[in-house]
């Protein structure tokens, strides 16, 4: 009886955050911002393990799939954005340590689009050095890479316990996710020497300028 009961509020609350309106022709409404740090308030509510597994696991599983659905894929929009994904990242992350076999698959594609996100994201950063930014937020979204970093090691982790390579379709999730994290690690690597050089570069003409004052 508990247990309907629970999944029930669980029910209730996905409405909640499935009702909420983000956009109007691809944008944000005005209200948008309010929007999402309401359903951050509501996605942050799913992170109650005991609620969770008292709910079976096709709702286990149905949940995942809105993880992947809530997931904010623009970049970006600013410091609510940044803390929706990071809060749908450490929902995802609680319910990893539980007894999740059944649901990796929908792990590795939450981890995937997170991956993509972050890659792109860390692109734009980059080739917008030296222009203002929120500090806050690019601290956020560094944290977000880390997140999605450790998501993807706890996923593999399992994957090591627990093969799944039976399923072709699985295998094929399998093998996109370890693709793109491998991008991704390749992308910090090169995008954080670019970064170097480019901050040297900028730094270059004003380390200058006290000689040049100097010698007028």
């Amino acid at each position: 009886m508990e247990g309907e009961t629970k999944r029930n509020e669980l029910e209730s609350l996905i409405e909640a955050i499935k009702g909420s309106n983000l956009r109007v022709g691809g944008r944000l409404n005005l209200d948008g911002f309010k929007v999402l740090e309401c359903r951050i308030s509501l996605i942050s509510q799913l992170g109650n393990v005991n609620d969770f597994n008292q709910s079976g696991s096709s709702f286990q599983a149905l949940l995942l799939e809105y993880l992947v659905e809530f997931w904010e894929e623009s970049t970006c929009l600013g410091m609510p954005q940044c803390m929706l994904n990071k809060t749908i990242l450490s929902v995802a992350s609680t319910y990893l340590e539980s007894d999740m076999h059944n649901c990796l698959s929908k792990f590795l594609v939450l981890g995937t689009k997170a991956i993509k996100w972050c890659e792109r994201h860390l692109e734009i950063t980059i080739n917008s050095i030296g222009e203002s930014h929120d500090e806050n937020c690019s601290s956020i979204f560094y944290q977000i890479i880390l997140d999605s970093l450790s998501l993807s090691s706890s996923v593999i982790f399992a994957l090591t316990r627990s093969p799944v390579f039976g399923e072709k379709e699985v295998v094929l999730i399998i093998e996109d996710f370890i693709l793109d994290l491998l991008n991704l690690t390749k992308t910090s690597v090169v995008e954080t020497k670019a970064s170097d050089l480019k901050s040297a570069r900028c730094q270059g003409p004003k380390m200058l300028e006290p000689e040049r004052d100097e010698a007028f």
